[in-house]
């Protein structure tokens, strides 16, 4: 075989290698699932808790002591198919109006996920949380660390889900 013919040969494997990786990283990546779905539990979760606290201005928002229509909604929101190993954490302190400040987590889901924000390489492990003001987003695995877990619960096991409405 002559030189040109092994340097062929060797750039397109190359090629071929290079293009397998390049659409095996992006083709089987989504921003579907993992913080994109976690987030949005997040956030429907503090969005309920924050509804609360305008529908009734006068009473703290706590979710161990939720009104039946509430326990309802939360049971529902207590897990995602979407993210199905993960699970949320939610705030034992009470919630007032107008909104806590200084602004704190109220919701957190204790799974780090990579896909978000959607990077070349994968994006660094982050949680999804949102906040008493009604806002959500990522935090760092280390900001998760450093939170007092003695003040969270899992929503799951204030209010597992049934075979009538959890997911």
């Amino acid at each position: 075989m002559s030189r040109n013919k092994l340097f062929l040969l060797l750039w397109l494997s190359g090629v071929v290698v290079v293009g397998w990786f390049a659409f095996y990283t992006h083709a089987h990546s989504t921003n579907c699932g993992g913080n994109n779905a976690a987030g949005n539990q997040a956030q429907s979760i503090a969005m309920i808790a924050r509804w609360a606290v305008i529908e009734e201005p006068d009473h703290p928002f706590q979710f161990s002591t939720a009104s039946p229509q509430r326990r309802e909604e939360l049971e529902k929101l207590a897990r995602s198919h979407w993210a199905c190993r993960a699970r949320f954490l939610v705030s034992t302190l009470p919630l007032t109006e107008p909104a806590d400040l200084p602004r704190r987590i109220i919701v957190v889901c204790d799974t780090p996920f990579r896909n978000v924000p959607k990077q070349w390489f994968q994006a660094p492990p982050t949680h999804a949380a949102a906040y008493s003001d009604g806002t959500s987003g990522l935090i760092s695995v280390a900001e998760f660390a450093a939170l007092d877990r003695s003040k969270f619960v899992f929503l799951d096991e204030l209010y597992p889900p049934t075979s009538k409405g959890g997911k």
